[in-house]
């Protein structure tokens, strides 16, 4: 029996203290923004995490303004590897209620990489260069892009809402993730959904859709039916 005491004397303690440590991490913005500017150039893939909300527009130079709030600049970390601007916060904090926001020019977008409920805005790139999205934990990407070949990926309830135009496009989305691309006309799509995922989408050319998980695709324009592959209530239907 004093063994039996002696180990809940000492696991109490440790677990208390556990829980004290993992309060600690949380950081609540101090309500009080700055904004600084980087110096980078010649990126034209954008990587962003823990939330950040970013504008992405089209220019013949480059600029980065970033504004958090004061507490949390020494957690920000900017950088460029190879062609990828990369922004976050490091470390293992929890932060709450934070102003996290980016205005960034650029002539070229070739990729947009976010997590962590992570979102950009784009306006008026046009290229023949390839674009592509990843996007997970109910990141969000928005605005307008013309392109060669489209490339989304998503998961965790992650969404793509855009305007513009590509010539194929290859959808792979999980985690119930949504696509809206009813003004994105492409002329092939291969789309794989599954986790209730769902997508809008514009097609004139060859539709391939595999679905699963009561997955949803709804289709304008007028495709060649290609490969269909439906299971789990999933569903496909012309608007």
């Amino acid at each position: 029996m004093k063994k039996a005491i002696v180990v809940v004397m000492v696991v109490v303690p440790l677990t208390l203290g556990l829980l004290a440590g993992c309060q600690g991490i949380v950081l609540t913005g101090s309500g009080n923004p700055i904004t600084e500017n980087y110096n980078f150039n010649d990126y034209t893939k954008v990587e962003a995490h823990n939330g950040f909300q970013l504008e992405l527009t089209k220019s013949s130079t480059f600029s980065i303004e970033i504004t958090v709030d004061d507490n949390v600049k020494e957690d920000l970390e900017v950088n460029k590897s190879g062609d990828t601007l990369r922004i976050q916060l490091k470390g293992i904090r929890v932060y709450k209620s934070v102003n996290l926001r980016a205005k960034i020019t650029m002539p070229k977008l070739y990729k947009i990489d976010l997590s962590g409920g992570s979102r950009a805005n784009i306006t008026g790139f046009s290229s023949s260069h390839d674009f592509s999205v990843e996007l997970s934990g109910g990141s969000r990407v928005s605005g307008d892009i013309k392109a060669a070949d489209a490339d989304f990926g998503l998961s965790g309830g992650s969404q793509v809402d855009l305007a513009g135009s590509a010539d194929d496009l290859d959808i792979n989305g999980s985690g119930g993730s949504h696509l809206t691309l009813e003004s994105f006309p492409v002329d092939n799509a291969d789309i794989n959904l599954s986790g209730g995922g769902s997508a809008t989408v514009n097609v004139n050319g060859t539709l391939d859709v595999n679905l699963s998980g009561g997955s949803k695709v709804v289709y304008v324009g007028e495709p060649i039916m290609g490969d269909i592959d439906l299971s789990g209530d999933s569903t496909i239907s012309k608007k």
